[in-house]
């Protein structure tokens, strides 16, 4: 990647250059249109080509908005196909930015989430253990890039309705004791419904601040 000269493609973002994310074998080009696309990715197969890199066409495809006319996008004589959407490092993207379909990747995870210690939740009738298990296995499923977010009202209400869900399969079993309360160990159904309420504030404004430091953090760059 050192080697390809770059610098100068790409798109603006933030007063930096960006022409290219990579993760492991994850690599997205960015590019203005479709023609400075087919140059770059053939500049890219060419620098693999001497490294004894392929690249796999059958999982390479391109995606472009409203502002960028179709075009044939062809490498070696090979049709690249168009999609809609795509998952980038387990985040659904695409170009109308909404989020509903990752919002349904997330509770599908934070079920496959809740199911691996479905067994210890069960078993165990401790209330703190079973609220560190949620927080720390069924949570950051949900979570998961939560800061690349453009969180609006009804994506939080889904949000919170996601958790709230989530946090009532970890709680269902759990015993109350409406006479005796917290103080014999158990959870009241008020202490549960608060408990909702405040993780899923917490979420959002944990994002907020998220937000607000990564902002501050590109000024000072």
């Amino acid at each position: 990647m050192r080697t390809l000269e770059w610098d100068n493609t790409g798109l603006k973002i933030d007063g930096r250059q960006l022409h290219h994310l990579r993760f492991a074998d994850s690599i997205v080009l960015i590019t203005p249109n479709i023609s400075h696309a087919e140059r770059k990715l053939n500049d890219f197969d060419k620098v693999c080509g001497k490294t004894g890199f392929r690249l796999n066409l059958t999982k390479t495809m391109f995606m472009r908005n409203g502002l960028v006319s179709y075009a044939p996008f062809t490498l070696n004589a090979t049709n690249i196909s168009e999609c809609s959407s795509y998952v980038y490092l387990d985040r659904e993207i695409n170009m109308m930015n909404d989020l509903a379909p990752e919002l349904s990747r997330r509770k599908r995870a934070a079920w496959g989430a809740y199911k691996s210690i479905e067994d210890v939740v069960k078993r165990t009738k401790n209330t703190r253990l079973r609220a560190h298990l949620f927080d720390s296995t069924v949570l950051p499923a949900v979570t998961y890039t939560l800061e690349t977010w453009s969180l609006r009202k009804q994506n939080e209400k889904s949000l919170s309705v996601i958790i709230t869900r989530s946090r009532r399969d970890v709680a269902r079993s759990i015993p109350f004791d409406t006479s005796k309360g917290r103080d014999a160990g158990f959870l009241t159904a008020s202490t549960i419904k608060n408990q909702r309420c405040c993780s899923v504030r917490q979420t959002v404004e944990e994002d907020k601040m998220s937000r607000t430091r990564n902002a501050y953090d590109r000024q000072c760059v």
